[in-house]
């Protein structure tokens, strides 16, 4: 949608008065009055050809504009309301969060999808309570939005719990990952940190120890960061699954991130590995795990050893065809 629209900051002010849109207060004549009924009733289409410049016009009134937005929010039908978020989006001001938080609560999974969106953008703190309240949302789509939108805003001990237990689930498609991105982005915060291991010690590390579980290779991924040790021998044998390379490179490169000592043997190895995308993947990850362990060292050392001479290598071909 946003690709179709065209900035109207300068049109608004000198079409408003042509298509009736402004009144002039009797008692002040330089004091304009905005009636937005007009944008209002072309964002309950789907034809960008109106609902662009609805948006825009709306957004370009900023802050004055969210009394009119929220009333609209409670009365206007489903296709009016999605709109309104991506106004109440554009406008991006930290008084927008509390309509979008009242957005996060419709009746409509794709308004409540879209707000908690809007307010993970938005990022200012009061959209915390909204976004960890979506976590549960019992529509996957709003849920995993959620999950996407909490890398900065989810602090708190219950959310970090569900974004760990997201993480290692299987379903929905991509909650997961999403669950995963927020919580590796959290980490950054010392304190955070340490609550997310501890979650992970006791949601991720009985499923590392039950061999029979489907989603020890996803718990894997997640246990790796925190340190636990179960998760290495694990992430070896995810590394090795011809059936899934993706998951293996996902595996090798988790190898590299855990910071672990118990890496650097099984990491050695796979730069052997005959299967192709394996080497590039395990040197990769010793480079960066010997960053933090020394016994690493070496096999970086060896991996960019090999590098330069492959390149150099290439450079001389290259050379040689001129």
């Amino acid at each position: 949608m946003r690709h179709l629209r065209m900035p109207l900051l300068l049109l608004i002010c000198f079409n408003t008065a042509i298509v009736g849109a402004t009144t002039a207060v009797p008692e002040d004549p330089y004091l304009l009055k905005i009636d937005v009924r007009p944008w209002i009733e072309a964002l309950r289409t789907d034809d960008l050809f109106e609902v662009d410049p609805a948006i825009d016009a709306l957004a370009a009134l900023g802050d004055r504009a969210i009394p009119a937005l929220t009333h609209a929010l409670r009365n206007e039908a489903k296709q009016a309301r999605i709109n309104l978020v991506e106004v109440l989006r554009d406008i991006r001001t930290p008084a927008t969060a509390v309509a979008l938080t009242e957005a996060a609560r419709d009746t409509e999974a794709e308004v409540r999808a879209d707000a908690v969106e809007a307010l993970g953008k938005l990022g200012h703190k009061s959209g915390q309570a909204a976004i960890e309240a979506a976590l549960d949302d019992p529509n996957p789509k709003v849920s995993t939005v959620a999950a996407r939108s909490c890398h900065r805003l989810c602090t708190s001990p219950k959310a970090l719990r569900r974004l760990v237990e997201m993480s290692i689930s299987q379903a929905p498609r991509g909650r997961a990952g999403a669950a995963m991105s927020s919580l590796k982005r959290l980490r950054r915060d010392r304190h955070v940190s340490d609550l997310i291991k501890q979650h992970v010690k006791e949601v991720v590390e009985p499923v590392l120890l039950d061999t029979g579980a489907g989603n020890r290779k996803h718990a894997a991924l997640v246990a790796a960061t925190s340190g636990l040790p179960a998760s290495i021998s694990v992430l070896n044998d995810c590394a090795t699954d011809k059936a899934n390379p993706l998951l293996a490179v996902e595996c090798v490169q988790a190898l590299g991130e855990s910071g672990s000592r118990q890496a650097v043997a099984p990491l050695v190895e796979l730069t052997k590995s005959e299967i192709p995308h394996l080497p590039p993947a395990a040197c990769r990850s010793l480079i960066i795990l010997a960053r933090t362990v020394e016994t690493a060292r070496p096999g970086a050392a060896e991996c960019k050893a090999r590098r330069q001479a492959k390149a150099a290598e290439r450079k001389r071909k290259r050379e040689a065809q001129r």
